[in-house]
């Protein structure tokens, strides 16, 4: 009779808690690890900013999905980080639109 009471009392912190080692885990490997994550000629979490925005992301994300709530927000984010990114990676034989992160920027701005 003891052990379904049990059950129930442990399980939601059970899964709070694989959670968070989880995020623990995965946030040291992005710390630690991420400057040396390098796709084509792109290092996309070099900068110190980049880490943080994108561990920041991920607890925001564990949050909402842990509280029942859309975690659609976070993946137009990480899109829109991933566009920014790897535009400069775009080429057309030769011609590359978006060759530097200036060029890129300028082209957003003269955009919008």
């Amino acid at each position: 009779m003891q052990k379904p009471i049990m059950k129930k009392i442990w399980f939601p912190w059970y899964r709070w808690v694989l959670l968070l080692l989880a995020l623990l885990a995965a946030s040291l490997v992005i710390w630690f690890l991420g400057p040396y994550a390098v796709v084509g000629r792109l290092r996309p979490f070099e900068g110190a900013g980049m880490r943080v925005l994108f561990i920041a992301l991920l607890l925001a994300a564990a949050w909402l999905w842990l509280t029942g709530l859309s975690t659609n927000p976070i993946v137009v984010v990480l899109l829109c980080l991933l566009i920014w990114h790897a535009t400069p990676l775009v080429s057309f034989g030769r011609h590359q639109p978006f060759g530097t992160e200036s060029s890129a920027s300028s082209q957003f701005a003269s955009c919008c």
